[in-house]
């Protein structure tokens, strides 16, 4: 989309204990936390490479408790992309991403980038009714996010991966090399 430009804001939405926070601090702070922090409203920044050019990222965690509603959406202005997340543990989580947070970011930022994610992974061992692969994908094509990633912070497994995937949905892919190479054919 932009290859240009050089400040891209990533709020992280979803349902309170979703996993939300400790998914910005794996990324952020590259380690694990195993406790709950219940958040408000925190922002975060840092510098990433991408397309071999600095670029800044502002990361948004927002609260995902009814009590927050009214107060959630002054962090959505100039969102670039937001960071849709549901606990694979959790099916009223996954059932709000298309009966509340869908509806919420398209009504107060239209043309965001939406990367839809399924976190705590982990869990999925645990509980037999947990939300399959399947089921996410389902849902990514439903509400038609601009991608779809599954992750889990205790292990950091693919949490690097969902804000790659929110980055580039935002500045685009890299484009391949054009090849000097000429082509010589014989008929």
């Amino acid at each position: 989309m932009d290859e240009h430009k050089t400040h891209i804001r990533m709020t992280v939405v979803g349902d309170g204990d979703t996993g939300k926070t400790c998914m910005l601090i794996v990324y952020k702070d590259k380690k694990y936390e195993e406790y709950y922090i219940p958040t408000v409203f925190d922002s975060y920044s840092m510098n990433v490479r991408v397309h071999g050019k600095t670029c800044t990222i502002i990361l948004q965690d927002t609260a995902g408790q009814e009590e927050y509603d009214r107060l959630r959406p002054l962090a959505y202005p100039e969102t670039d992309v937001f960071i849709m997340c549901f606990s694979v543990d959790k099916r009223a989580s996954y059932n709000n991403i298309a009966n509340k947070w869908i509806p919420e970011v398209r009504h107060h930022r239209p043309t965001a980038k939406i990367i839809l994610v399924a976190t705590k992974t982990d869990l999925r061992n645990e509980n037999p009714k947990a939300i399959s692969n399947k089921e996410g994908l389902a849902l990514h094509n439903r509400v038609k996010s601009d991608g779809f990633v599954e992750c889990s912070s205790k292990f950091t497994w693919n949490v690097n991966r969902v804000f790659e995937e929110a980055l580039l949905s935002v500045v685009g892919k890299p484009k391949e090399p054009k090849s000097n190479k000429s082509i010589c054919r014989l008929l």
